[in-house]
């Protein structure tokens, strides 16, 4: 059974509601929420809304309407007077999932804030979530004034359950960030590693980037060796050189070998050598790295012409094999006639080839403008 569901579920019997009390909903129906069945006296005591008390919608944000329901009255000034950490608390438990406090639940709000309000933390924690993970208290009191969204009080808890060096990591960070949260949780727990979350402490990687980057190096380890991860972990931006890295590795099989009039380029620096000799927009780095990346995917290949200097682009599309997407000289001189005749002949033989010639239809290929080709100069 999965960490956050070890506790078994209890038997909960709502308790039967009398003619004078009407039945209304704890939490508004959403995609978070579920409708919680709770019972108040009619006209009892007032209930504070969010649009009447601004201070309650900023600290309690999306837990506002629940906030107000709970609290309501002079309740209110308990919930606002409460700590952090405890505040936190509340909404963690509002977050849960747990089926205890399913939509099919006949708690009141009475028993909701007596239930709140004097049981302890860890034991909230545990009705809630199933599990009481140290230092869940420690960690929702770094949590600031204001609510966070539902999936951070979630993911904090996976994260303080699971233990290892992410939990270490949450007990001493002096802030939580939300994306630092969200970043932590979606590590599977083999990536959760010294190296990775060094990174993430030093705020080199962002935390939305922490689960690619740290799958990828471990990746590059397995097929590069240990001494490429480790210069990547060591550089001042391991993201960017994780990327070069990446454009690095070797380029695939041409489509076909070299001829008489044809050269495949077969690495990423004789593609930028060219590139700086023509002066196009292979030479920007955005556009380098689209078109090396494509090479190594297998969707997309370069020739250089031996007849006249000239750069030609091919693009795959599935099974029905290689097209011609551009072809252009320096500065984006077009090549002659002839030898685009001789480079058609040749490239007629090849079974994998689409033996047209269109270098316009970029535009229609990617949606975008037919005047500013990739290899049009910058």
């Amino acid at each position: 059974m999965p960490a956050l569901d070890c506790v078994a579920q209890t038997t909960h019997t709502p308790p039967e509601v009398p003619e004078t009390w009407e039945v209304v909903p704890l939490l508004p129906p959403s995609r978070n929420h579920r409708r919680l069945p709770v019972r108040i006296k009619q006209k009892a005591r007032s209930t504070t809304s969010p649009a009447n008390n601004s201070i309650v919608g900023l600290v309690a944000s999306q837990f506002a309407e629940a906030i107000g329901q709970i609290w309501s009255g002079d309740r209110i000034k308990e919930y606002l007077g409460a700590t952090d950490a405890r505040r936190h608390l509340w909404h963690a438990w509002l977050a849960s999932e747990h089926p205890l406090f399913g939509m099919h639940n006949g708690m009141s709000v009475d028993l909701t804030y007596t239930r709140l309000t004097s049981a302890s933390g860890e034991d909230l924690i545990t009705q809630a979530y199933g599990c009481q993970p140290a230092g869940i208290i420690l960690a929702l009191g770094k949590l600031g004034v204001a609510a966070r969204p539902v999936d951070v009080y979630r993911a904090l808890v996976r994260v303080l359950a699971a233990g290892g060096l992410a939990a270490k990591f949450i007990w001493h960070a002096q802030e939580l960030p939300d994306e630092v949260i969200r970043g932590l949780a979606s590590l599977p727990p083999n990536l959760r590693l010294k190296p990775v979350l060094d990174v993430l402490k030093a705020g080199v990687v962002g935390a939305e980037s922490l689960c690619f980057f740290a799958g990828t190096v471990t990746r590059l380890e397995i097929v590069q060796g240990a001494h490429l991860a480790q210069t990547i972990l060591a550089a001042s931006k391991p993201l960017d050189a994780l990327w070069d890295a990446l454009q690095d590795l070797p380029f695939p099989e041409p489509p076909w070998p070299g001829n008489e009039y044809l050269l495949a380029v077969t690495s990423r620096s004789r593609l930028v050598e060219i590139a700086k000799q023509f002066q196009n927009c292979l030479s920007r780095h955005d556009r380098q790295l689209d078109a090396v990346m494509s090479v190594i995917n297998g969707n997309r290949y370069f020739y250089e012409l031996q007849e006249e200097p000239g750069l030609l682009e091919f693009v795959r599309i599935g099974s029905l094999g290689w097209y011609l997407r551009e072809a252009c000289g320096p500065k984006n001189h077009e090549i002659s006639e002839e030898t685009r005749g001789n480079v058609l002949r040749v490239l007629s033989q090849e079974p994998s080839f689409c033996a047209v010639w269109e270098p316009r239809w970029r535009g229609r290929w990617d949606g975008g403008d037919t005047s500013d080709g990739l290899l049009r100069p910058e």
